[in-house]
This record gives C-alpha cells, structure tokens and sequence, in this order.
C-alpha cells in the first residue's frame, strides 16, 4: 500500500473502497492466494506463502479451511529453519508444516485435528496462541506434554 511518501502494509480487513479503480502490483498479486474464494477474505502474510507447501501440507491446510473456514498463516516454509534446541532440521524448511491463528476456535479445530489428522503431527506451545500441523509422523503435543 501506498500513501503519499510512506508504503507498506494493511490487511485488507481495515480498508473501504473509495470507489477507485487501480492497477494491482506484482506485490499485490504475488500476495494474494486466489484459492481463498472472496476477495474480502483477508491475505496470508507475505512471510508465510500457500504456494511453497508441499501438495500434502497444502491438502491439510484446504482440509482445514473447509471445515472451519480461512485461517490466518502465521508461518510456512522457512528453508534452513531447525527444531528450537535440537539443531535438526524443521518440517517447515521442506514445506511440511503450517502455523496458523486459529482465533476463537482453536478448541475446535483442536480437537478435529486429534480425530482427523494422522498424516502428521498436531502441536501448540505454552506461551503462543498458533496452532502448528505438518506432514510425516503422527504426533500430538498440546502446549509441550506429548498426547
């Protein structure tokens, strides 16, 4: 987004139409996920892109979204990214993994996930409020203990 001298981002959440027509940027399309149906739906964030996951993590994620509706990225592929004190590497430096803000339902996508999702694993963390799922063995961790 563009204002006089300053440019940088607003999701489109908090934006009116003027009424205006304009021409997209390569930004602007680079950002937008056409999968996602409405255009009044807001964008992932630019740091966590749809099109790098792999078509398993991919699938999970429009398994998701069927079910419960959009959800807020909050991190995907991340090339190089390793397990917090382990030095392994991380499912998402493959593409494998997805953290997403589940906001109010995060109960309920919860517990569909436990019935459902066994190509992978299913974790949240102590101090974060995003749900993490990914693709190779199945596990749950809810907020650190194993399940």
């Amino acid at each position: 987004m563009q204002h006089e001298t300053t440019s940088g981002w607003v999701n489109r959440v908090y934006l009116a139409s003027d009424g205006t027509a304009r021409t997209a940027s390569i930004e602007d399309l680079l950002a937008t996920d056409t999968t996602q149906g409405s255009a009044a739906e807001p964008r992932d964030p630019v740091e966590a892109p749809r099109t790098c996951l792999t078509p398993p993590a991919r699938a999970l994620l429009e398994r998701i979204e069927e079910k419960f509706g959009f959800v807020k990225l909050v991190s995907t592929c991340r090339p190089g990214a390793t397990i917090a004190g382990t030095g392994r590497p991380s499912r998402h430096a493959s593409g494998n993994a997805i953290d997403f803000d589940a906001g109010g339902r995060k109960a309920q996508i919860l517990e569909w996930l436990i019935a459902n999702h066994h190509d992978g694993g299913t974790m949240t963390y102590a101090d974060m409020d995003h749900i993490h799922v990914d693709i190779g063995p199945p596990f749950v961790s809810i907020a650190g203990g194993q399940h």
